[in-house]
C-alpha cells in the first residue's frame, strides 16, 4: 500500500514528489561522491537558535522565514504534522512583516499546507510565486506538483510541457518518472527515477534525507515492477543514509509480507511504526501478528489504527485515503471507509483517489458504481498492480470474466510468483 501523504515539495528533501541503465541493473550499493552524514539534532538544535533569532528581534522577515524552512526540514525528518503546522505560521509571520522580496517564506508557506494536503490552499500561493518567477523551473515544477496531487493531470502536463528545461534536476527527473508512471510507461518511468537517482548522488549538495528520498522512490518503482531484490537494495540504501526513513522500512515491511517472512516483515513495520505511527505501517503490524497466530494482538493492532487515525485528523492531519483502503482491504467498518473515499473525492480526484473510492464502493456492494470509478483510475492507462487487480475483482464479480483476465494479463508478477 503507498502512503498517499507523500510528496511535500520539500527542498532538498520532498516527499511531494519531486523539488525545485538497464532495468536488470542493481543499485550501486555505494555513494558516487561524499555526502553529509546524518545528524539526529541538527534540525532541533537550528530550530532552537531561530526561535531565540524571532525572540530578540521578532521583526525579522528574514529569521521567520528560516525559522520556517527549519521546521519543514524537521518534518521532513519526523513527520510529525505539528512542525508543519509550526512552519506555516513561521511563513505567514515573515509574509506578514515583509510581502516583497521574500519568496523564501512563500514558499515555505506553499510546502507547510502541501505537507498538510492543504493542496487547493496551496495553490494561490504557489501560482504567485511562479508569476513572481516565471522563468523558475522550480516555482513551474512546485505548481504541477501540486497540480498533480490534486488529479488536475492536463495542468500539471501544460506547466510541464512550458517549463525551462534547462539545468535538468534529480526533481524534475522524479517527476518525469510521475508522468511516464501515470501514463502506463513503467519501464520508462523506472529508467527515469534511476537517473534521479545517479544525479542526486553525484550532487555534494544533496542532503542525507534527500538521497533517501530518492533512494525510497526508485526502490518503490522497482517494487511496483516487480523487481523486489532491486527494490529490497534500494530500500537498505535510503536507511544507510538516512536511519529514520520510515517510508524505506515500511517498504521493506511490505516485501517480507509478500514472501511470507512474516516475523521479519513484524520487525520491520514495528522499526516504521516507531517513527511515525501510519495506518499502513500498524496495518502490516497487525497482519504479520495475524499470519504468526497472533491473533489477539493483530487485533489489537487494527484497533490501534481506528484511534490513532481518529486523533491525527482532530489535530489537522488525515490519513483517511490509507485508513479507508485498510478498513476496506480487512472488511471494517465498511460505511465509514466509504464515506471517507466520497469525502476525499472533493478536494483530490487523482487515480488514487478514485481507486480508493471504487475499492470502497466494490466491498459495499454497489458494483456499478465501483466499475465506473475504477475506470476512472485507470483512465490514464496507468499500469499499477494494485488498481488492476482492484479493476479485475469489480469485472469478476460483475461476471464480466473476459475483463477481468484482460486487467490480470497486465499484472506484474511479485517476486514469489505470486501476483499483488
Amino acid at each position: 500500500m503507498r502512503i498517499s501523504l507523500i510528496l511535500l515539495l520539500l527542498t532538498p528533501f520532498l516527499v511531494i514528489g519531486c523539488s525545485i541503465s538497464n532495468s536488470q541493473t542493481k543499485p550501486r550499493p555505494e555513494l558516487r561522491v561524499e555526502h553529509s552524514i546524518y545528524d539526529p539534532t541538527l534540525h532541533q538544535k537550528q530550530i532552537a537558535g531561530l526561535l531565540q533569532g524571532v525572540k530578540n528581534d521578532p521583526q525579522s522577515a528574514l529569521s521567520y522565514g528560516q525559522l520556517a524552512t527549519a521546521y519543514l526540514m524537521r518534518y521532513a525528518e519526523t513527520g510529525d504534522l505539528q512542525s508543519a503546522l509550526n512552519a506555516e505560521q513561521a511563513a505567514r509571520c515573515s509574509l506578514q512583516i515583509r510581502t516583497k522580496r521574500n519568496d523564501v517564506s512563500l514558499l515555505a508557506l506553499v510546502k507547510s499546507l502541501v505537507a498538510q494536503h492543504r493542496f487547493s490552499d496551496a495553490l494561490p500561493f504557489a501560482q504567485q510565486l511562479l508569476k513572481r518567477n516565471p522563468k523558475d523551473s522550480s516555482a513551474q515544477l512546485f505548481l504541477a506538483e501540486i497540480y498533480f496531487e490534486r488529479g488536475d493531470y492536463s495542468k500539471a502536463e501544460e506547466i510541464w510541457n512550458s517549463r525551462d528545461s534547462s539545468g535538468v534536476s534529480p526533481y524534475s527527473k522524479a517527476f518525469e518518472s510521475r508522468l511516464q508512471w501515470l501514463h502506463g510507461e513503467p519501464d520508462k518511468s523506472l529508467q527515469a527515477i534511476k537517473a534521479a537517482l545517479e544525479q542526486a548522488e553525484n550532487e555534494q549538495a544533496t542532503s542525507s534525507e534527500a538521497l533517501a528520498w530518492f533512494y525510497n522512490k526508485t526502490g518503490e518503482r522497482y517494487e511496483s515492477v516487480g523487481k523486489s531484490v532491486e527494490a529490497e537494495q534500494c530500500y537498505h540504501n535510503a536507511l544507510k543514509s538516512f536511519p529514520r526513513d520510515f517510508r524505506s522500512l515500511s517498504g521493506l515491511a511490505r516485501l517480507c509480507l509478500a514472501r511470507g517472512e512474516w516475523e521479519q516483515a513484524l520487525k520491520w513495520a514495528q522499526d516504521s511504526a516507531t517513527i511515525v505511527p501510519a495506518p499502513e505501517a500498524l496495518g502490516m503490524i497487525g497482519d504479520a501478528q495475524y499470519h504468526l497466530g497472533n491473533r489477539a494482538a493483530a487485533n489489537k493492532y487494527y484497533a490501534l489504527i481506528d484511534s490513532i487515525s481518529r486523533l491525527a485528523k482532530s489535530k489537522g492531519d488525515t490519513y483517511d485515503r490509507q485508513r479507508s483502503l485498510f478498513l476496506a482491504d480487512h472488511d471494517r467498518h465498511l460505511a465509514e471507509a466509504l464515506e471517507m473515499a466520497q469525502s476525499e473525492m472533493k478536494v483530490r480526484h487523482d487515480i488514487y483517489a478514485y481507486d480508493t473510492l471504487a475499492w470502497t464502493l466494490f466491498k459495499a456492494g454497489r458494483l456499478v458504481e465501483a466499475q465506473k470509478a475504477v475506470q476512472s483510475a485507470l483512465a490514464y492507462g496507468t499500469k499499477d498492480n494494485k488498481l488492476l487487480y482492484h479493476a479485475s475483482q469489480i469485472e469478476e464479480r460483475l461476471h464480466n470474466t473476459a475483463k477481468a483476465a484482460e486487467y490480470r494479463t497486465h499484472m506484474t508478477q511479485t517476486s514469489s510468483g505470486r501476483r499483488i
